[in-house]
């Protein structure tokens, strides 16, 4: 009669020991297998010059690229970032597809848009933390950390914070700030539901050398040009002023863009002019033509006009900003 109780015994010692064994797994796994941190506290970071990040960018208008970013120059209240290529610059002065080019506020990290600081964090950065600001012509997101974690590099100490915004209209900012590379992890724009921008952090250090550029621009033309039928021709003329940025002088540059798709038997034409009837632009597209292109024109104060001339099928995009660049070298 003894065996038994003794079997007895050592089956709820094991049942017992699943169950702690249950309970530390569910422990672990509730916070994500890598560690509880959501009390933790990040503070804003310091920057030097010469640090510099390598994001890739996807977007409606651009597509896939991949930039260097890194900080130019310490100016007092802000630090300067630039871009090691001039085209990128230029593409993110005319599509705004990229705030993390040139002022960015030192006690927040705040990005400039329309010469106004905005801020995208609110340090310290805590869970649960909240604020508001304007991005991307958006206004009045409502941000939150939702959650701060061990990064990779967990091993230095690394943590992310997730933050979520959201506008009233419903557009969705999804990001994260991550302490190892000091700056943001990832970004996600989004409007009903489809990624907008999409932006990813995949590589930093702290020893760029080199040229870095940074165009200020002011968004000065965008329309949109359809044609649906073969006969008569469609002309279309609007104008617009360059008149220089309001508070930093005259542009070097009028920078545009175009992207235009065309049917079978498809003629379009595009001219942008200045006040004097100078074509300082002219474009012809042909039939079953899809392209885009970026491009410079000497800024001339005064009155600009664009005509687009459509026969056949055809759809055109023209975007045309003023510029001021920056450049360094460190």
């Amino acid at each position: 009669m003894k065996k038994p109780i003794l079997i007895g015994i050592v089956a709820i010692l094991f049942v017992f020991a699943l169950i702690i064994g249950f309970l530390a797994g569910s422990s672990s796994s509730d916070s994500g297998g890598i560690g509880d941190v959501s009390g933790s506290s990040i503070s804003a970071p310091n920057w030097n010059v010469g640090m510099y990040w390598v994001y890739t960018y996807n977007t409606q208008d651009s597509g896939f690229i991949t930039s260097k970013l890194a900080v130019a120059s310490d100016e007092g209240d802000n630090y300067m970032v630039g871009v090691d290529k001039r085209i990128d610059a230029q593409r993110h002065a005319v599509l705004n597809f990229n705030p993390m080019l040139g002022r960015i506020g030192k006690n927040g990290l705040e990005m400039y848009e329309k010469d106004r600081p905005l801020p995208l964090f609110k340090f310290p950065l805590k869970l649960a933390s909240n604020w508001s600001f304007s991005l991307f012509n958006i206004e009045d997101f409502q941000a939150r950390v939702i959650s701060i974690e061990r990064g990779p590099a967990s091993g230095n100490g690394s943590l992310i914070a997730k933050i979520v915004a959201i506008s009233p209209a419903g557009d969705i900012l999804r990001y994260s700030y991550d302490t190892s590379s000091k700056w943001i992890e990832s970004l996600v724009l989004e409007k009903n539901e489809e990624p907008i921008l999409e932006m990813n952090l995949v590589l930093h250090g702290s020893n760029f050398k080199g040229n870095l550029y940074f165009v200020r621009g002011v968004d000065l033309f965008d329309e949109v040009y359809s044609s649906a039928r073969g006969s008569p021709e469609l002309q279309f003329y609007n104008t617009f002023l360059d008149s220089g940025h309001p508070n930093w002088g005259p542009f070097q540059d009028l920078i545009y863009f175009f992207e235009v798709e065309t049917g079978s038997n498809t003629v379009g034409v595009l001219t942008i002019n200045d006040h004097s009837t100078n074509n300082n632009l002219r474009r012809t597209f042909q039939s079953n033509t899809a392209e885009s292109s970026l491009g410079l024109i000497p800024s001339e104060a005064g009155e600009w006009g664009v005509t687009v001339t459509l026969l056949g099928q055809s759809d055109l995009r023209v975007r045309i900003a003023g510029g001021i660049e920056y450049q360094w070298n460190i």
